[in-house]
């Protein structure tokens, strides 16, 4: 189920990929493609290694400032097999055992500009559910709400069609079944189509 949201999601922001630099009339779409590491915080961190992501996003500028944001991101953890609890140690069995998400999630992102500079920053922060799944023996699948803030910078490559992205984000859901937040931060890196 993951791998087809993440295939259609991948389908429609290539399409507005393509939309986006086949005119100035639609100027005020982009799409970007980036990855990069996933290191897990706090509890999540006694839990699963540092990982790796990927995510689509596509925005659509309301204003030169303000843009609406729709992503879908990929991530993966192996699991530890011991992890220290208020000083001692505890083995688990879940060796070669992975956590899998996918993160669909919408939110406004707030456009800076420097005069006269290749450079863009940007903030903003992303909200929805994380589809979740593990290897480990016993496991479920799960929908979990996210949200995660995020700010980064593009670099101009070609003016209104291609740029270099680099963004930190952190990332958080509280586990429906037992309220444990767990948390993670990502830098990541990648290319923004038009706009």
């Amino acid at each position: 189920m993951i791998k087809t949201m993440l295939r259609k999601s991948i389908l429609i922001l290539g399409l507005l990929c393509s939309l986006s630099i086949t005119g100035k009339s639609l100027a005020q779409i982009s799409a970007d493609f980036s990855g990069g590491v996933q290191v897990p915080l706090s509890l999540f961190g006694n839990i699963v290694k540092t990982g790796y992501g990927a995510t689509v996003s596509g925005q659509y500028k309301i204003n030169p400032g303000l843009a609406i944001s729709l992503s879908a991101g990929y991530d993966k953890w192996e699991y530890q097999t011991s992890y220290n609890l208020n000083g001692r140690v505890v083995s688990v069995t879940r060796s070669n055992s992975f956590m899998y998400s996918l993160p669909v999630m919408i939110g406004p992102r707030i456009l800076m500009r420097i005069p006269r500079s290749r450079f863009k920053p940007y903030l903003g922060i992303g909200l929805g559910i994380m589809f979740s799944s593990s290897t480990s023996s016993g496991s479920i699948n799960r929908r979990d709400i996210i949200y995660s803030p995020y700010l980064g910078v593009r670099y101009s490559l070609i003016p209104g069609v291609m740029s270099f992205d680099l963004n930190v984000r952190e990332s958080s859901y509280q586990q429906t079944l037992n309220g444990i937040t767990n948390s993670w931060f990502g830098v990541n890196a990648g290319i923004a189509l038009g706009m």
